[in-house]
């Protein structure tokens, strides 16, 4: 079974989204982190669920949608199969923007 580490970029993602939450609905900020957590602790018995992201700066990305209310949440993380190890990266709203080396990768293609 695979270890999941957490960065520390995702650990002040999780701090914003909560922070966030409840601010704007206090009542579902808990409901909403449980759905976050449950769907990323899916990763110990999946941890290829997430669809691959071609990315230069860090191998092996994937990105897990979350689903959770309208739009839901949108995690990073990059699965390491020889070490059987998950490194979470980041985690956004599915309407704020990507990652900053995501868009200028993004950019480079079109």
């Amino acid at each position: 079974m695979p270890q999941i580490i957490y960065t520390q970029r995702i650990t002040e993602d999780f701090q914003r989204l909560q922070g966030f939450l409840n601010e704007t609905a206090p009542h579902k900020t808990a409901e909403a982190m449980q759905a976050i957590f449950d769907k990323i602790d899916m990763l110990l018995t999946l941890p290829k669920i997430g669809r691959a992201v071609p990315n230069d700066t860090l191998p092996n990305l994937r990105q897990l949608t979350i689903k959770w209310g309208k739009y839901g949440y949108v995690a990073l993380y990059s699965y390491d199969e020889a070490e059987d190890l998950i490194v979470m990266e980041t985690i956004r709203h599915a309407r704020e923007l990507e990652p900053e080396f995501l868009r200028s990768r993004n950019q480079d293609e079109n």
